[in-house]
């Protein structure tokens, strides 16, 4: 049996750019189109290839680096220390605009992935550790803001579940579709205070 070999650093650097210009095609025009990834990384298609076996698995590195920038969001967003400098209300305010902002760069992205996602197991993957990492993530600064008074008490991990559920929500495309309302922006943050804000 043939055992891949490890990575050069200049074939690493080949597959990201292969990545992110496969991530900028699909966002473009929701499909991969392999011609037009190997024009803007400046590589034949015989490297794109030898990267990407197919179709699906350059899907699968699009979706990765949209996940990374929406997971990314929250990672920097809500976090204990913001918490307690800016309060919970201001972080769920920033939290909730960002979200919406970057579901709606993303949004084409993530409609190729989910049309996708019944056959394609790399997706699967994909989503899955994200969805791992920021449950984490939020599980922890929750647990942190629990201690610290400023988030609502009750089992952190479930606490976290609803939270993602929630701003997954902002994927959707009456939401992406156009700016947020402001009122539906206020029926938002009064959930997301709902979830998270201390009991009085």
């Amino acid at each position: 049996m043939a055992v891949a070999r490890p990575l050069t650093r200049r074939s690493r650097r080949t597959r990201s750019e292969l990545a992110s210009a496969a991530h900028d095609q699909v966002a473009r025009t929701g499909a991969v189109d392999v011609g037009a990834i190997t024009g803007a990384a400046g590589v034949s298609p015989a490297t794109f290839y030898a990267h990407f076996a197919t179709h699906d698995d350059a899907l699968a590195a699009a979706v990765d680096i949209a996940l990374e920038r929406i997971v990314g969001v929250g990672e920097r967003l809500f976090h204990v220390e913001r918490l307690l400098e800016s309060g919970l209300a201001a972080v769920l305010d920033q939290l909730l605009r960002e979200t919406h902002a970057v579901f709606q760069t993303e949004s084409v992205v993530l409609r190729a992935a989910l049309a996708s996602l019944p056959r394609n197991r790399r997706i699967r993957e994909v989503y899955r550790r994200h969805e791992a990492r920021c449950l984490e993530h939020f599980a922890h600064q929750i647990e942190l803001g629990q201690r610290a008074g400023v988030v609502r008490r009750g089992a952190a991990d479930l606490r976290a579940r609803s939270l993602l559920v929630v701003l997954q929500g902002f994927s959707n495309p009456l939401l992406t579709r156009g700016p947020l309302d402001p009122e539906v922006a206020d029926d938002l943050r009064r959930v997301l205070g709902a979830l998270l804000a201390p009991e009085r």
